[in-house]
């Protein structure tokens, strides 16, 4: 599991894969079955090793020693996360620091959760866990794909005046590995817009939530009665923290409901629309959500036009 996929980092791998994460992997196969010998059986080598290593070169054409995740993240630079429990008992938690070591990543970072046994990480400690993984994951990619591309170019065809903008930088990662650019980073639009749109996608809503100047951006426009749409998890996740969506009713995708505050109206709709609030549930509400937001900023006629042109 976590060991192949470290050993990846040899291969010329496509260019969607934009990092890699491992919790609890070994070193290398060698030390792995001395270790087992020793601990499970109280057995030392004896041959044992120099045995299996020759059955597997004639019957499987391979060396145990080829099995090395070790000697593997030292080929690659593939952005690594290397995760740890401090009291592995089957993996040694030493072997995370000679990986971390080892490994020649453009970026990489260690986690050693307290107390955890193996891949007992995410029980421990979950917080950290998966705050750490988010926040990793979260430098590489981002948004969901549909709900960001389908409602920018349908209220382009529209005749909209669009503009997309990244929080760190123009180049921009989806959710599923697609690259786009954006026209902008966020620290350099000083305009007032009609609408906020805010795309889904995990972490991307999330990095949404914890970037100041976007949460800013997003209030500032709420406050001035301008239109406000999210999609996805973005309702829950990046607006459920403030009170925009308050008193109202809204969608979004399934679960995140749960962090709306008690005084939003959940409604299991594909789009909801009230006041100067737009919600929809998932990407299969993109075009749909794209629309609803057409027919409040121009009309229905202008709606129409471009479904008809587009054949939804």
């Amino acid at each position: 599991g976590a060991s192949c996929a470290l050993m990846l980092n040899g291969l010329n791998l496509p260019e969607n894969i934009v990092c890699l994460i491992s919790d609890c992997a070994y070193s290398d196969s060698v030390t792995m079955f001395r270790k087992q010998l020793r601990d499970w059986f109280s057995l030392p080598d004896l041959g044992f090793i120099s045995s299996a290593r020759l059955w597997l070169r004639i019957r499987g054409g391979y060396d145990l020693k080829d099995a090395s995740a070790l000697n593997e993240v030292a080929k690659g630079s593939v952005p690594t996360l290397f995760i740890h429990g401090d009291q592995d008992r089957i993996v040694p938690v030493e072997a995370a620091g000679e990986l971390y070591e080892a490994s020649c990543a453009s970026e990489k970072e260690l986690l050693i959760v307290e107390g955890a046994g193996h891949v007992q990480s995410c029980y421990k400690d979950p917080e950290a866990y998966y705050t750490r993984i988010f926040d990793f994951i979260g430098k590489y990619i981002g948004f969901e794909e549909m709900e960001a591309i389908i409602t920018s170019d349908l209220c382009i065809r529209a005749g909209l005046d669009v503009c997309t903008a990244g929080i760190d930088g123009i180049d921009v990662t989806g959710s599923h590995g697609l690259s786009l650019i954006a026209d902008c980073e966020l620290v350099d639009i000083d305009d007032e817009f009609d609408a906020v749109v805010i795309p889904g996608g995990m972490p991307g809503a999330k990095n949404i939530a914890d970037n100041d100047m976007a949460m800013e951006l997003i209030q500032a426009h709420a406050d001035a009665g301008k239109l406000i749409c999210a999609i996805c998890a973005a309702p829950g996740v990046t607006l459920g923290g403030t009170d925009i969506l308050s008193g109202h009713k809204a969608t979004c995708y399934p679960g995140c409901q749960d962090n709306f505050k008690s005084d939003v109206k959940y409604v299991d709709e594909m789009v909801v629309s009230d006041g100067n609030l737009i919600t929809a549930k998932g990407p299969g509400a993109a075009a749909a959500f794209a629309f609803a937001i057409i027919k409040e900023l121009i009309g229905q006629e202008t709606v129409d036009k471009v479904r008809g042109g587009s054949f939804f």
